[in-house]
């Protein structure tokens, strides 16, 4: 994540993070080359106080289930099915 701060990549995060009013203390850190890791911590605090971070994991989730759902409705082998499940579980706690 320092890195995407540093070089001011829009992310999902940073996207949601600008339609909240913690904006206007979060901006001042994207895409600055010589944000340092102490201050990074200070901005995934903020984005995780703006509701952020529980956006996108919620996004992720909606977006697994989905796609177990579709496995599952598509009458796909149970192998297949359970792998899209465990994949899924890998995905969102690795989000978390």
């Amino acid at each position: 994540m320092l890195t995407d701060l540093r070089e001011g990549k829009a992310t999902p995060l940073i996207a949601y993070a600008r339609s909240t009013p913690d904006w206007q203390r979060i901006e001042p850190h994207i895409g600055d080359p010589t944000l340092d890791d102490a201050r990074a911590d200070v901005v995934r605090g903020l984005l995780a106080a703006c509701g952020a971070r529980d956006f996108i994991e919620d996004l992720a989730d909606g977006y697994m289930t989905a796609a177990l759902g579709v496995a599952t409705d598509l009458d796909l082998p149970q192998e297949f099915v359970s792998w899209v499940g465990t994949m899924t579980d890998d995905f969102v706690r690795r989000a978390a």
